[in-house]
């Protein structure tokens, strides 16, 4: 068995779940037009990666792919004890 899966929008790899970051941008920005936000600036879209890091902290990681493209995935919680 390898160590990676891809799917149509996920890389799975060693049980870890990655989101492009680009994807998750333009999941984003839909939403916020089917939610009548007037206008989405490219200036959010340039920082969303500072704004997810700034909000999420340590609880998302980001790294590159041998592309140069952005993935995203969360930190794991420790399992807990039975």
């Amino acid at each position: 068995m390898t160590d990676f899966l891809i799917s149509s929008e996920m890389l799975y790899l060693r049980n870890r779940k990655f989101v492009k970051l680009s994807d998750l941008t333009n999941k984003l920005v839909g939403w916020l037009l089917e939610s009548d936000v007037d206008g989405v600036k490219p200036s959010m879209k340039k920082h969303i990666r500072r704004k997810l890091a700034q909000e999420f902290g340590d609880c998302l990681h980001f790294v590159a792919d041998d592309n140069g493209k952005i993935l995203l995935y969360p930190e794991r919680k420790p399992e807990a004890k039975r």
